[in-house]
């Protein structure tokens, strides 16, 4: 099933549901069982941009300092953009992060249905 993401970037999808399985009723779902790579960054221009300067995120994401990422970037970044692509690398990808932020967005749901 294709879902397009961010309609001006041109980012589509193809999500497929492999097996369906039992509730366990000790999990909060959604769950994310596997994954790979992280998630591009909003707003890099969408699939070509990013494939284009894949390997600019990498060295991005091994920057040790603040000046060494604007060096590499040739700009100057605000502290919400450095607080999170300081952290960014194309290749990693953390399910308990993922996890965690995928139960903060079921809480309030959860709540509804609690009897």
């Amino acid at each position: 099933m294709p879902y397009e993401y961010d309609f001006g970037d041109l980012w589509v999808h193809d999500l497929r549901i492999e097996t369906t399985l039992p509730l366990d009723p000790k999990l909060v779902y959604p769950v994310c069982i596997a994954g790979r790579r992280a998630a591009p960054p909003e707003d890099c221009g969408g699939p070509h941009a990013f494939m284009a300067t894949r390997f600019e995120y990498t060295l991005i994401g091994e920057s040790r300092s603040r000046q060494e990422f604007e060096d590499l970037l040739d700009d100057e970044v605000d502290d919400e953009e450095w607080a999170i692509l300081r952290h960014y690398h194309p290749d990693r990808f953390d399910r308990r992060a993922v996890n965690r932020r995928l139960a903060a967005l079921a809480a309030p749901s959860q709540e509804r249905w609690v009897p």
